[in-house]
């Protein structure tokens, strides 16, 4: 299989339906935010020892490839009301064995956390972006990134 298609050699690339967009189009400007985010999220993931956080992280990267698919316009029953819920019990539990917070974070106490705070600071980007794409995909992001605060304590608190 050829990578190279040529088909974007002009500045434009496809969404689902086979219409042609610039590539700064925002939709674009939006999936590439996620990959991005996604491969942080992998380093992220690259550096956790393999339990329920590092599965954590995976099952987001998947969520995030049918996130990026709807985007660009395929339709889907996602349920991010209900990953949205999840991601509040899990700040929820995360945060029932930390100390109550009461300083500002400097990230870098860890290589683990400080990878988890850059996840962070890509996932609000995103979600700035999708606020005029998708409100309730930037939602998602939004909780999404709450909680990658919140583990990112998590980790130099209780993990390390």
């Amino acid at each position: 299989m050829r990578i190279y298609t040529r088909t974007g050699d002009n500045g434009e690339t496809s969404l689902f339906d086979g219409s042609r967009v610039r590539k700064d189009d925002l939709r674009i400007v939006c999936v590439g935010g996620i990959d991005e985010f996604s491969a942080l999220l992998g380093i992220l993931r690259s550096n956790l020892k393999k339990d329920y956080i590092y599965d954590f992280i995976y099952n987001i990267q998947k969520d995030l490839i049918v996130i990026s698919s709807i985007v660009v316009g395929k339709e889907s029953d996602f349920g991010f009301d209900d990953k949205i819920k999840g991601f509040e019990d899990f700040i929820d539990e995360l945060n029932s064995k930390m100390n109550p917070l009461n300083s500002f974070i400097i990230a870098g106490n860890s290589t683990v956390s400080a990878y988890c705070h850059l996840a962070r600071t890509v996932c609000r980007r995103v979600e700035r972006d999708l606020w005029n794409v998708n409100d309730v995909i930037a939602k998602y992001f939004n909780r999404l990134s709450d909680l990658l605060f919140v583990l990112a304590r998590y980790i130099d608190e209780v993990v390390n």
